[in-house]
């Protein structure tokens, strides 16, 4: 297929063809290139290309389910043609966001596999860091034909990855069978110029996905209170079904929007290093000399052993953070020594000015502990949160 003897993608050829006929859109919709997706998705896999598919859809129109399952699909394929040596499809194959994807792709292990990009956040496209992690991501896709390392990223309309040439735009969804319908586009390059070309339209049975959850967890899990046999029906197929593990972990996702007030998760990663270096400088405040660079240098030590992509701007508030903690640590110990200072002057002064001045210093100790325990606290709310919610890759 293709010019002369020259072989070419079954995508492309097609999109050509229609492109170069003017084939109407409402002629190509008509076209089923199911058995031809698939036979394409192998063919890459057997040719040691990439797949990196992009699927858009409304919200609740299981573009999410969709992805996980194309992406099982492709585990299946890589198995089968010897690409990568045995391992299991689940949960770790799943990013839940970019955030996530970012740091299994940061894992030097991470190699021979494909990976699901559940959601597009939106709300990790504002704040610091955003254009390092942007560029950073930009990287990863540039590296995984190294890495051989197949994408599928779900979201209602953006593209996840620049490098994505097969677009999936869901339109309709049978709950009762359990498939999904969607337009198969191809992203063409002629002239200079890109844009989507149909190619016809894909279905996909995820019955066999879904159907432990969708038939024998869901209606428990959703329970507002659950008692403990609902409980114990979702704890034991949390363990026999990926699926089910995914969307329980989903839903959890949301709780830490809605519950834990976390709007971005990059949040959770700050905590944890601003938290090490408080601890590793706290013994510096009992002497002044501590300063901005030292911190700012912790900082980026700390980053840099766990895998945090930085920017000057990501820094400077870490920083911050930072060295609001220590000061206060400062004005802490510098209170403590005045404390003892005035016990040494007790008996040379009158009874109620000591008195007075006693008080005054221990209502200022007690107001900065106070304050420091709360900065602590909150900071370690969101260790504990990261710990609850963060899944480790495993390749």
């Amino acid at each position: 297929m293709g010019d002369e003897s020259f072989l070419t993608n079954k995508f492309y050829y097609y999109a050509r063809e229609y492109a170069e006929n003017l084939t109407k859109d409402h002629e190509i919709r008509n076209i089923n290139m199911t058995e031809e997706f698939w036979d394409e998705i192998e063919k890459e896999i057997t040719n040691d290309e990439l797949v990196n598919i992009n699927i858009n859809a409304k919200v609740r129109m299981s573009k999410s389910t969709t992805g996980i399952y194309i992406g099982s699909e492709v585990f299946k394929l890589l198995l089968k043609h010897k690409k990568r040596e045995g391992g299991k499809y689940g949960i770790y194959n799943i990013a839940r966001d970019e955030q996530e994807y970012s740091k299994m792709m940061r894992d030097p292990n991470t190699a021979y596999t494909v990976i699901v990009t559940d959601e597009i956040n939106q709300l990790e496209g504002t704040g610091e860091n955003v254009t390092v992690e942007r560029a950073l991501n930009n990287v990863f896709s540039n590296i995984h034909a190294a890495r051989y390392v197949h994408r599928v990223s779900c979201s209602p309309k953006d593209t996840a990855d620049p490098n994505a040439d097969i677009f999936l735009e869901v339109i309709s969804v049978d709950r009762v069978k359990k498939i999904t319908h969607a337009h198969l586009y191809y992203n063409m390059f002629k002239a200079g110029e890109e844009y989507l070309q149909l190619l016809g339209y894909v279905n996909f049975d995820v019955s066999g996905l879904i159907g432990v959850w969708d038939e024998k967890v869901k209606k428990h899990f959703l329970k507002e209170k659950k008692s403990s046999y609902d409980n114990r029906i979702v704890k034991q197929y949390r363990k026999e079904d990926f699926y089910t593990e995914y969307m329980c972990r989903k839903y959890e996702k949301m709780d830490l929007i809605t519950g834990e007030g976390i709007l971005r998760p990059r949040m959770l990663d700050y905590a944890d290093v601003v938290l090490k270096v408080i601890d590793r400088l706290r013994p510096l405040t009992r002497i002044n000399i501590l300063n901005k660079p030292t911190i700012r240098n912790f900082v980026k030590k700390f980053c840099r052993e766990n895998k945090i992509p930085t920017s000057i701007v990501g820094e400077e508030l870490m920083t911050q953070e930072v060295e609001g903690v220590l000061n206060l640590w400062k004005s802490y110990f510098k209170i403590t020594k005045q404390e003892q200072a005035l016990k040494k002057k007790k008996s040379k002064m009158d009874s109620w000015q000591y008195n007075s001045e006693l008080k005054l210093i221990q209502d200022i100790s007690k107001e900065l502990m106070e304050t420091i325990q709360a900065q602590i606290e909150e900071l370690e709310m969101y260790n504990k949160v990261k710990k609850k919610y963060e899944l480790k890759y495993n390749g």
